[in-house]
């Protein structure tokens, strides 16, 4: 008899539509809070920048999109873009996420830290004289420091920066950046 109601549940669809409707309407009753993200997080717009190391070998462009923890100083940021990197002899896209101390003032000076993947999109990837080290796509540590200056009813800011990033090879293929962007809350 047990056996025989085993198989019964297990291979009714009907049986398991039912117990899905019951688990769903149980926390219907319940009156579980759903998650929302509003509580914790306040948007701090989107921005363009424009990226450039001391020597020119190293350039390129990222749009970025931000949050604030409500209530903090704490400042996240998601980035996606473009990079050229001479020393690595390669173009790459590039994905990244960088966590700051900002304060929430018209002038606003800041320090960070992330970290950034850059995937190669064109350039010196196999051959027979390459450095292994130099080409491919790459994992990248950073620090960050700058000012983000708010005008226009703080609907609008421009943003300095300077970057050094770490990468996953060799001490040699580290780089430094500075940044400018533009920024918009909508």
């Amino acid at each position: 008899m047990l056996i025989s109601f085993q198989v019964l549940f297990m291979n009714c669809r009907i049986t398991r539509i039912i117990i899905v409707k019951a688990v769903i309407h149980l926390f219907a009753v319940m009156n579980v809070p759903a998650f929302d993200p509003g509580d914790y997080e306040e948007w701090a717009g989107l921005s363009f920048e424009v990226q450039r190391n001391m020597d020119g070998d190293v350039y390129g462009f990222a749009f970025q999109s931000g949050v604030w923890l409500v209530g903090t100083p704490l400042f996240g940021e998601v980035s996606g873009g473009w990079l050229s990197n001479d020393m690595r002899d390669g173009n790459y896209s590039s994905i990244g996420f960088t966590l700051r101390i900002m304060p929430r003032t018209d002038i606003a000076p800041f320090i960070g830290a992330g970290g950034t993947y850059q995937s190669l999109l064109s350039g010196r990837s196999r051959g027979e004289d390459i450095n292994r080290e130099s080409s491919g796509s790459y994992w990248g540590g950073h620090v960050d420091g700058g000012l983000r200056v708010w005008f226009g009813e703080a609907r609008h800011f421009l943003q300095a920066l300077y970057r050094h990033t770490w990468t996953d090879s060799s001490g040699d293929l580290d780089y430094s950046l500075v940044a400018a962007a533009y920024g918009r809350m909508f």
